[in-house]
């Protein structure tokens, strides 16, 4: 099933859309059920990304930024000493910087090369888990937030609990889902053309919001705002 068909069905029938990406899931990621797929994450859940942020109100910090490791063409990704003493670099070209103002990207595959990950911070390796996830699991179950009529109320209670029970799993799958709600255009279509949605989708939207609100990635999203 497709993202189209998916947003469609999330629509129409969350239950049905439910079990439907349970079964997408099981089929990539080899697991016979869903049960055992929650069961294995929950037990093995990990940090896959630095928690580490570099803000004002942080002591001044030593920064490293690493140019042999970095995806970023018009800027480069920093990481934590921590990491980069845990991490890989020898023979990198890299410079320091102290008392940097951003966060440590350790474990971010958009922004690093793997090599470049410290052994604490792996990152996701299912590139076809991430990939059902971010490109029409997370992405559908959000298009058909904005789209669900403003009485279905059980709707969204469905649909956003679906969502949430992912973030028990590590904050890798966190992290899944904030790619997918700051993907550029989709997040200025939500935030712009939020005032256009029904009151109950505001409230579904500040439930969600309120795991994620401190993932660098999302509250970075939000400073471009």
């Amino acid at each position: 099933m497709n993202y189209e068909q998916l947003q469609s069905l999330f629509i129409s029938d969350p239950s049905a859309a439910i079990k439907e990406s349970q079964k997408m899931i099981c089929s990539t990621s080899k697991f016979d059920s869903f049960e055992d797929f929650t069961s294995y994450h929950l037990k093995n859940a990990h940090f896959y990304y630095c928690q580490k942020p570099f803000v004002p109100n942080y002591k001044p910090q030593i920064t490293i930024c690493c140019v042999t490791c970095s995806k970023k063409i018009d800027r480069f990704p920093i990481i934590c000493l921590d990491c980069f003493l845990n991490g890989n670099h020898e023979g990198h070209d890299y410079f320091i910087i102290p008392g940097f103002t951003n966060m440590c990207q350790c474990g971010n595959k958009d922004s690093l090369e793997k090599t470049g990950f410290c052994s604490k911070h792996p990152g996701c390796d299912d590139e076809n888990l991430r990939t059902i996830l971010t490109e029409t699991i997370f992405k559908a179950s959000l298009s058909a937030l904005q789209k669900i009529e403003q009485t279905d109320l059980n709707k969204y209670e469905a649909i956003i609990n679906f969502i949430i029970s992912f973030f028990e799993l590590g904050d890798g799958f966190r992290r899944l889902f904030v790619l997918t709600l700051t993907e550029e255009k989709f997040f200025n279509d939500l935030i712009y053309n939020i005032t256009d949605y029904p009151k109950i989708f505001h409230t579904k939207l500040f439930t969600l919001f309120t795991y994620i609100m401190h993932d660098r990635l999302f509250v970075r999203s939000l400073s471009k705002i």
